[in-house]
């Protein structure tokens, strides 16, 4: 793939970053997910195409560290041609502080209200462009919200009006995979898909490498591949912390199986223990969910209480959980901080495991 449209406009944007001139920021939400980077990295390069006179930088605001939990993106970039090291992230522009002046300015995408973590925003929000539903924060800036099935879509729209030459084969890749894993392959009945979305998909096809079949399949395989992550890794892709009482409890949901990680990680108990250490644990679970063939659940209780392992399986057992051990063979370290089960009742998924414990230990 030849050098892209947005591959220049990320070198430009890093050297806006150097110079000290006023910016526009461009960014998504706080949640980072494949359609907010994207499309804030395509928005941005079609502002910087339609407004050459002003600085555009799309900015990415989690840490750069974060960026491998997210699969299914780092794979759409990667076959993109956008390298990851060339995408700015939460460490190369501190937005709390830059939208505290003046003299910048931002647009934002895929999100109509800021995160918390950015506070007050003094630079002006010169645009928005959402799909979610207006929370109407901000009547003054020109805002393009609808309930479309991706903002990817949006973007594809107004690039393809005023500036379709900078949609190559690179920018068409992202934004069909962005449109198609939003919205299930387009897909009617899980209810994502709307016609505008169907209609940039069809404009995209001609420009795409592989037909948008394989697209999604890839990406849905890559979204649920953790083979490349470490165990630590696996642990914080998708995790969530409690405060019940005095229990600080981290809960994690991981996509492969008790004995693939085995496998993976002899050495898990020491994972486990240095995960819990740094995020001041006292309890640690990881739910691992996978299918093979049939939808399986398996659980790990991780605690250096031996009284809290014994009161967690307690408690999810008088909730009928239907937990029965899973052998440990295999690993290797302190096999007494931490308990492997399969779990019978597959439909308590942590929205249930959580207040399941919350009710034992508050």
């Amino acid at each position: 793939m030849k050098q892209s449209f947005i591959h220049r406009h990320l070198k430009e944007a890093a050297e806006h970053l150097k110079s000290g001139e006023p910016i526009c920021f461009v960014f998504g939400n706080e949640a980072a997910d494949l359609d907010s980077m994207a499309t804030s990295v395509l928005y941005s390069a079609y502002k910087a195409a339609s407004d050459p006179g002003q600085a555009y930088v799309p900015v990415i605001p989690v840490p750069r560290a974060d960026f491998p939990l997210r699969t299914e993106a780092l794979w759409l970039f990667s076959q993109a041609g956008v390298d990851s090291k060339d995408l700015l992230f939460a460490e190369d522009a501190d937005l709390t502080k830059l939208l505290k002046r003046s003299e910048h300015s931002c647009i934002m995408i895929d999100h109509n209200r800021p995160s918390q973590a950015l506070g007050d925003i003094t630079a002006e929000l010169k645009e928005i462009v959402d799909h979610h539903e207006d929370e109407q924060l901000f009547p003054n800036a020109e805002s393009t919200i609808v309930p479309v099935g991706s903002c990817a879509t949006l973007a594809a729209e107004k690039i393809f009006s005023t500036h379709k030459q900078i949609i190559d084969e690179s920018a068409a890749l992202l934004l069909a995979g962005t449109i198609l894993l939003d919205t299930v392959n387009l897909d009617p009945e899980a209810k994502r898909v709307t016609p505008r979305d169907a209609e940039v998909v069809e404009k995209l096809k001609p420009l795409l490498s592989m037909d948008t079949q394989k697209l999604f399949d890839s990406l849905q395989f890559e979204k649920f591949n953790v083979s490349a992550l470490s165990s630590y890794d696996i642990l914080r892709k998708d995790y969530k912390e409690y405060q019940w009482g005095d229990i600080r409890c981290g809960i994690s949901s991981s996509l492969l199986s008790i004995s693939a990680w085995k496998t993976k990680d002899p050495n898990l108990s020491q994972s486990l223990q240095k995960f819990a250490a740094e995020n001041n644990l006292d309890l640690l679970i990881s739910m691992c969910a996978y299918t093979d063939p049939e939808f399986t659940r398996e659980l790990i209780i991780f605690s250096d209480d031996s009284n809290l392992l014994e009161r967690s399986y307690a408690c999810l057992d008088a909730a009928e959980t239907q937990l029965s051990p899973i052998s440990k063979e295999g690993l290797t370290g302190n096999l007494s901080s931490f308990a492997l089960y399969a779990q019978g009742d597959v439909s308590k998924s942590r929205k249930k495991i959580a207040p399941i414990l919350q009710e034992c230990f508050s």
